[in-house]
């Protein structure tokens, strides 16, 4: 209980941890999509080409996807997908994935700035209080 009091005494620095651990959660989970998804999308490369599917083919395979995107939802897509074209797709959808977590820990940013105008209010207030009574 004594803690949750001293969190809320100091409430800009609160802030300020709130927001730079939700930078780093984000960031961290932004790099291990982009890991997972470059790795599927390599592991699902390599066995098409295994199975002497040209570039030509997946091509068209990725433009049928990016078309059907348009009137299904991604799990309706990957469900009816079979395979390696499987892997491919939900690689390149952790890819996605990761450029938006990247956004996402960006956008924690203001919270941080939040956080310091508030410390910057509360020491203003502290050296008027202190200018105050030495003047008294």
């Amino acid at each position: 209980m004594n803690k949750l009091i001293k969190m809320l005494d100091n409430c800009g620095e609160t802030i300020k941890k709130i927001a730079s651990f939700c930078f780093l959660f984000f960031m961290v989970m932004a790099v291990a999509y982009f890991v997972l998804g470059f790795f599927n999308i390599l592991s699902a490369v390599f066995s098409l080409f295994e199975y002497h599917i040209t570039l030509s083919e997946l091509f068209d395979e990725l433009s049928d996807f990016i078309i059907g995107i348009s009137g299904f939802s991604f799990l309706e897509i990957i469900f009816e997908i079979e395979g390696e074209f499987k892997d491919l797709f939900v690689g390149i959808l952790l890819c996605i994935t990761s450029v938006f977590s990247i956004i996402t820990s960006i956008l924690s940013l203001p919270l941080y700035g939040f956080g310091c105008i508030v410390e910057y209010v509360k020491s203003i207030r502290d050296n008027i209080e202190r200018i105050s009574l030495n003047e008294t």
